[in-house]
Parts: structure tokens; sequence; C-alpha cells
């Protein structure tokens, strides 16, 4: 058993007091004495010109997704770098309209307040934020800084102290009062341009993985003789009620004529059949736990906010105890997973690292012979804008639209040569060495300034140093 003993005249000193045992965990406290007694090595957002703030409430904004070009960023978005490509689009004038939904500009910084609490993402690009994001002006800094202070926000040092300072009552949340207060480190100006050309290096990699998952795309799609013009929905259309009762549907999205034509069209020249008449896919949804453990003592908990352009993200995964899994949804590499709720059609492909993980019950899984399908093909097909289209197509739900097994057996699988499926996943394996690089390279630096913090700038330049030169 671990306990700690923090005088009471300390507790009262807070702004807010704080009489939860996990606020005084020897780690928080270790690091409180570490600031205290180094304070020449941090300043203050105060000090720094720097202000944070955040979204209040505002209408549902769900009947303009993907109806403008305004990025609108929430939680899942958020993983270090920013996905613009899965974040969801609203237009420009909802955020004129209503002024509690506020913008964040390239080079400001965000954390997740709400939901999975203190993951931090760099603004590229004018973004709406949602309301469990917290965002700091440090877009008023220059380039270098900024980038620091980024890079600074994902240490471990700084996420300790953001977890420290949320609330823990019902769900744990961060509130502007206490994270306006925590210590930021203040480095040399030539140690913050270390920092920053390996950061870029690190955006480099990632841009160029994102490039080569979109040349897969687009490459596949022109294979199946789909373009994006293809995918232009009717303003309005016309359909008889005998042919509307014999879908069993009445929502005019389910009969935009889009789909049918592209369902057409597939089945006519690739032999598409539905997943769920394919007799070697087998298809099942995930389990729900919400009781989460370290590590090094449980196995991966793979959820929909862990995917992303085919890949399961390694460095936000949660963990569960062993006891609590379910034989039937324990993960295997080379099974393909799509999110069912929430963002319909993300999809990746099981990598080793996750195989024994179990698959959460918000995504679906699809196992099937490798030998057959190519799993990054599969992949690349379901989350195609193709892919997402039908299965966008064939969700439930009024408020929020849901994906079952069921309406995803529904979805048609176009049937091409093996060959041309092993030929589009090599420009997945290359997409995922890069992203690869790139976190590895992000890590690097986070590591550079968590040992600046720790010790010195000279023994972290010369740790950096040891480390690019194997990268």
């Amino acid at each position: 058993m671990q306990y700690s003993i923090v005088n009471y005249e300390k507790v009262k000193s807070f702004e807010t007091i704080r009489l939860d045992a996990e606020y005084y965990k020897n780690e928080y406290l270790e690091i409180e004495d570490f600031i205290n007694k180094n304070s020449k090595k941090f300043t203050t957002l105060k000090d720094l010109k720097l202000k944070i703030d955040g979204s209040a409430f505002y209408p549902a904004l769900e009947p303009f997704y993907n109806k403008g070009d305004l990025p609108f960023l929430r939680v899942s978005d958020i993983n270090n770098f920013i996905d613009y490509d899965r974040s969801i689009n609203i237009p420009l004038e909802i955020a004129n309209e209503f002024k509690t939904l506020k913008c964040v500009n390239k080079g400001d910084i965000v954390v997740t307040k709400g939901g999975s609490i203190a993951r931090v993402g760099l603004i590229e690009k004018e973004s709406a934020a949602c309301r469990d994001l917290i965002f700091y002006d440090s877009s008023k800094l220059n380039e270098i800084d900024y980038t620091f202070l980024f890079v600074y926000f994902i240490t471990d040092t700084y996420h300790n102290l953001l977890i420290r300072s949320s609330s823990m009552t019902a769900q744990p949340h961060l509130t502007l009062t206490l994270v306006k207060k925590i210590p930021i480190f203040k480095p040399s100006e030539e140690f913050k341009k270390i920092i920053f050309n390996i950061y870029k290096k690190s955006k480099e990699n990632f841009d160029q993985s994102i490039m080569l998952y979109e040349k897969a795309e687009e490459k596949m799609l022109e294979i199946l003789g789909v373009f994006p013009w293809d995918f232009k929905k009717n303003m309005f259309y016309i359909k008889k009620f005998s042919e509307v009762d014999k879908e069993n549907r009445i929502d005019a999205e389910f009969h935009q004529p889009i789909y049918s034509e592209l369902e057409k069209h597939l089945i006519d020249n690739y032999s598409a059949v539905g997943i769920g008449s394919i007799k070697f896919i087998n298809v099942t949804t995930g389990q729900y736990v919400n009781e989460y453990v370290d590590k090094n003592e449980g196995v991966p908990y793979i959820r929909g906010t862990d995917l992303s352009n085919g890949t399961v993200l390694m460095d936000e995964l949660v963990y569960i105890d062993f006891s609590q899994q379910i034989d039937s949804k324990i993960a295997k590499e080379n099974d393909v997973v799509v999110t069912r709720v929430g963002t319909i059609g993300l999809s990746s492909r099981i990598p080793k690292e996750c195989e024994g993980g179990t698959i959460s019950d918000n995504l679906i899984r699809l196992r099937f012979n490798p030998e057959k399908i190519n799993p990054y093909f599969l992949t690349l097909y379901l989350g195609s804008r193709l892919g997402k289209s039908f299965m966008i197509r064939y969700s439930r739900g009024s408020v929020q639209q849901r994906l079952n097994q069921e309406t995803l057996k529904e979805v048609v699988l176009p049937i091409i040569n093996k060959n041309i499926q092993d030929e589009l996943a090599q420009f997945v394996k290359k997409s995922e060495v890069k992203r690869k690089n790139a976190y590895e390279l992000l890590f690097i630096s986070k590591k550079g300034v968590e040992i600046a913090i720790e010790k010195n700038e000279k023994e972290a330049m010369q740790w950096l140093n040891t480390k690019l030169a194997k990268v």
C-alpha cells in the first residue's frame, strides 16, 4: 500500500482545495518538490503572455457534419499529430453564428479536457474546437517557440501535472483554473532549435505517411473505376413507395441514388458481394470494459479512438486485466476492425503488437484467411471513401448513427485479383513505416526534453545525438 502525508496548512494554500488522495500521490509530490527546488528552470503561461480558453455551450452540430470546409476537432482527433483527414468538417458560417463555438489557429495547442484527458495536439490550420478541448493561444509565439511548447506538453512531466490537476468526481476532466497554473519549462534558445528540428523531421514523416496512404486509396479507386465525382449526392430524388417498402428503410440518406449506382457498378464489373455472403469471413463485435490497469499488468484494449489510417495508434492504448477477457473477443494479427459508433467507418488491421488484446464494443471485427484476402487491402477498402459511404448508408439511428454486424454484412466487397491487392498493400505498408518513424522521432524529442528537465541540456543533447544517429 502507498500513502502520502501532507500538512493540512499546505492543502489550504492551494487555489482549489483538494482532499482527494490521488492529488497527493508520491509521484506528483516528487514532481512538485523538484519544480520548487529548480524554479529557475520554469516559467508560467502568464509570464509568456499566453491564455487558455475553450468552447462553451453550443447547439448540436451533427446536422452540419461534413457539410463545410472548417475542421471541427474532437477528442478522437487529438493524438499528438492531428489527423485532419478523418476529422469532421462543418460550415464556417456555423462558427460565426455560434459565438460560444471557438476557433483555433495554426500554432495554437489543444489539450483534451474530457473523455480521454490530457491528449495534446498542435494546430496546423484554422479549426473549430469542441467543448472537450482546452486551447492555448500559442500561435502568438514564433514557430520554434510554439513547437517546443507543444513537445514539452507531451512530456511525462507536463502530462502528470495535467492528470494531477484533473477533477476526479464522476468522470475525470480538466479545468482552466488549475491548468493555467501548471509550470512551463524554460530552455535555452539553442535547445529549443534542436527540438524544433527533430519535430520537423517527425512531421515530415507523418505527412509522407498520410500521402502514401492517400495514394493507395486513389490507386484502388482508380482500379475500381470510381472517381470523386461519382460520390455526388442528389439535392432531391423521387422513389416509389413500393421500392422503399421492399428495403424496409424510409430514411432519405439510405435511398440516395448514388449508393445503388456504386453498388451496381461494383457488382457488374468486379463481382462484388455482400460481406455476409463470403463464407470465410467471420463478423463479430467486441466487448465493453471500463476498468483499466497498468500497461505492464494487462493486455491492449483497442478502441475506435485508437484507429488511424489503417493502423492502431500504440501510444494512447489502454490496458485491461487478463481476467476480463472473453475468448471470442480476443484480437489476432491481421484481423480487420471498423468503428460502429461515433465516426463510422474508421478501419484498421490489427498489428502483431496488439495480438492477444481485446476488441472494444465500439468496434466490429472481421476475421478471415489472409491468404484469400489481403488484410491491408480490406482495411484500405473499408476505410476508403467508397467503403465508408456504404457503411454510413447501412448504419441506423436517429440521434447517433450506429453500425452493427448484420448491417456491415450488407456492405458489398469487390473481388479483385490477389496480386493487385498485394500491390496496393505495399503502399499501406510503406505508410506504416513512415508513421512509425514519425512517432519514434517525436518520442526522441519528448524524451530529450524530459532529460533536460530532470538533469541538464548538455546530457539531453548527448542522448539526442546518440539516438538520432540510429534513426
